[in-house]
């Protein structure tokens, strides 16, 4: 993984990035190109626990024939409000044998009474896709403004 210098990093950098680890993961988007000619680039927002008012939210990308790269911003606790309201709005943990989408897949993981949960485009509603969409536009705008 690389991580790139220009990053947005806080002053208290190791203490950020050892935060990053699989047990702080507390949500988790990812989208990316499948079975497709030219591509099998890849997405994804991660949130992890950093402290009572923040979160690390780290962006990943992978673009074919490339290394993953790896940038991260600390945001408000609120943003991962923001992606819950949108799980529940969907009701995307009750997602089940449903049709899926083909060409691209979507997933997240969120925490849910201490299990973690897994959602994914193979099984979703009609409507799925504005549902992955809608909790990309929270992840980005987070991005965007802890960015400002």
């Amino acid at each position: 993984m690389e991580s790139a210098p220009e990053a947005n990093r806080p002053d208290n950098t190791l203490s950020v990035e050892d935060s990053i680890t699989d047990e702080n993961m507390v949500f988790d988007y990812y989208e990316a190109a499948v079975a497709t000619v030219g591509g099998n680039d890849s997405e994804e927002y991660v949130l992890y626990k950093y402290d009572d008012d923040q979160l690390i939210l780290a962006s990943y990308s992978k673009q074919e024939d490339s290394e993953e790269t790896m940038y991260y911003r600390l945001v408000p606790v609120s943003v991962l409000d923001d992606c819950m309201k949108q799980v529940k709005n969907y009701k995307m943990r009750k997602w089940k044998n449903v049709s899926g989408l083909t060409g691209r897949i979507y997933v997240v993981k969120f925490m849910d009474k201490g299990e973690m949960i897994r959602v994914s485009s193979d099984y979703m509603p009609d409507n799925g896709i504005k549902a992955f969409d809608s909790i990309r536009g929270v992840l980005v705008a987070a991005w965007s403004k802890a960015g400002k």
